[in-house]
């Protein structure tokens, strides 16, 4: 599917992303997970500067680190080139799905649940500031099931966004303490 190498891939298994999350590596080395995957780039043509420090987990304190307990996570597929129904990761840091923050179903949400956390949640509650104060759009790990490089996220107002896996949005990244 050229739309994945153009706009970014919505298979959370096969996400940049997701490579960053779950890296001990004190040097953070992407590797291409299909034949359509790219390094990313920063959306920058002109700039193709890739990001070349540690993995999100060599960046944490080793005593947190320690014990974050691998977990495995259900994530729905696209219907326009995965066929649809959901697969399963094993992973230390996630993002959250749309069902797990309260946002409603799209697609196979098996095995997902609403986090306490987000239960009767409005919008306002799933709002992410920056230190500046400032609120930013997040991505969520769940696809817009019809395509193959759309992305839901929850953007400033804290309700549910649709954009294209490429563009480059903050994370709130999860995991559980085992």
């Amino acid at each position: 599917d050229s739309d994945r190498k153009t706009y970014g891939n919505n298979n959370y298994g096969w996400r940049n992303l997701r490579q960053y999350l779950n890296s001990e590596n004190l040097t953070f080395v992407y590797g291409a997970k299909h034949p359509a995957d790219a390094p990313p780039d920063n959306y920058n043509a002109d700039s193709l500067a890739v990001y070349e420090g540690p993995g999100f987990l060599a960046r944490l304190d080793p005593e947190l680190a320690s014990v974050i307990a691998p977990v495995k996570k259900w994530t729905a597929l696209n219907t326009a080139v995965d066929g649809g129904g959901a697969v399963e990761t094993e992973e230390r840091v996630f993002l959250l799905s749309q069902k797990e923050v309260g946002l409603g179903n799209e697609g196979t949400v098996t095995n997902e649940f609403v986090y306490n956390f987000y239960n009767g949640a409005v919008n306002a509650d799933r709002i992410k500031l920056e230190a500046s104060g400032s609120a930013y759009l997040w991505w969520l790990r769940s696809p817009n099931v019809s395509t193959s490089n759309r992305m839901r996220g929850v953007p400033t107002g804290g309700g549910l966004s649709n954009s294209i896996a490429r563009n480059s949005y903050g994370v709130a990244p999860a995991f559980v303490i085992g």
